[in-house]
């Protein structure tokens, strides 16, 4: 019999991702109602997200979109909560996106136990959204499901208690190891007419890097001068507020820069197996370099995977064309790059269910 009712909130394709084989092994032992806000709501950041991964469409859709989404989340979240708080042993959100803040928050107002995956990360710039908000989500969770020792470390600097944190690794790590056979059989390569190890892979979509147009500028410079340097195509994915901004800015991308729209997690993950380097300022990007074994260009200034720079794991480049540049030079040859196990911890899912399953709040 199943005695536990965990609500498990969604709002980005990243937690579709990473919540897959968490979501199969809880709804093993306990009752699971998902939750998504759709602050992702294209098909290829959503619904082609649910079908690859084999996750279940979620039982309530707060349709929100992309605009006010912290708000607009708290007031939805608010009503389910009003309607199932007495029934359910807590809310689960992962990561640090606005959807997560505002689910948060409407868990924090109603006393309901708050579980935080992914808790503890920190890039020590609170310039940036993400910064802001897993520093909130943090203070308000009850239990906090952190990747590594230092995650921990950050979260007992502000005075949370020591029972309250564990540390159970990287859910994507298990994720990756168990949908890479399926990632086999795309014939993504073959559709753009690529050959494995001969083209680069970038991604570019925060905030920071794209809103200003003097660092897209400089970002995108700074690919050019790679592929000039190397003439490898560098295959861009092309996010909808990148998109967006290279319209308001009237840029183009220069030549070697071949713009795709987004795709499903499988092509992706296949681009990323075969790419010679990827160079992106996605943090689930990052973590996936360096799980698939492909040298990876951060092009951030600040990155909360800290331990994935300090490794030697991934490089930081910063924004500027030619600090992307000569950090891409670093990474050409793969054969000069030592890789590191043991990051992260593995069975992630199995961990976090049986920690549900306890006397946690004890």
């Amino acid at each position: 019999m199943k005695n536990k009712h965990y609500l498990l909130c969604i709002g980005i394709r990243p937690d579709i991702i990473r919540f897959s084989l968490i979501i199969k092994e809880l709804e093993k032992y306990c009752n699971l109602t998902i939750v998504h806000s759709n602050q992702h709501y294209a098909p290829y950041l959503n619904e082609l997200i649910f079908e690859q991964t084999q996750v279940r469409i979620p039982d309530i859709n707060l349709n929100i979109g992309s605009e006010n989404t912290v708000e607009k989340t708290m007031i939805e979240f608010n009503k389910v909560l009003q309607k199932l708080k007495n029934k359910i042993d807590g809310v689960i959100v992962l990561g640090d996106n606005n959807s997560s803040l505002g689910f948060s928050f409407a868990a924090y107002k109603n006393l309901v136990p708050l579980l935080h995956i992914e808790g503890g990360m920190r890039s020590r710039n609170n310039l940036m959204q993400e910064e802001r908000n897993r520093k909130l989500i943090d203070q308000m969770a009850d239990l906090h499901f952190v990747y590594t020792e230092e995650n921990k470390y950050n979260l007992l600097q502000t005075g949370i208690e020591y029972k309250k944190i564990f540390v159970v690794g990287n859910p994507l790590l298990d994720v990756l190891k168990y949908y890479k056979e399926f990632a086999e059989k795309s014939n993504i390569l073959k559709k753009l007419n690529l050959k494995r190890k001969e083209f680069l892979l970038a991604t570019c979509h925060r905030g920071e890097n794209v809103d200003s147009s003097e660092v897209l500028i400089d970002i995108l410079s700074g690919f050019s001068m790679v592929y000039q340097e190397y003439h490898l195509p560098i295959i861009f994915i092309l996010m909808p507020r990148t998109e967006k901004r290279m319209k308001e800015f009237g840029l183009e991308f220069p030549k070697g820069i071949i713009p795709i729209e987004p795709l499903g997690f499988i092509d992706f993950l296949k681009l990323e197996k075969e790419c010679l380097v990827l160079m992106t300022d996605s943090g689930s990007c990052e973590e996936e370099g360096y799980f698939l074994r492909i040298p990876t260009l951060v092009i951030r200034d600040q990155t909360e995977r800290f331990e994935l720079i300090q490794e030697g794991i991934s490089l930081l480049s910063g924004t500027s064309e030619w600090e992307i540049f000569n950090s891409a030079k670093c990474l050409m040859n793969p054969n000069h790059f030592v890789w590191k196990d043991n990051i992260y911890a593995g069975n992630i899912a199995e961990k976090i269910t049986k920690i549900l399953l306890g006397n946690w709040r004890k």
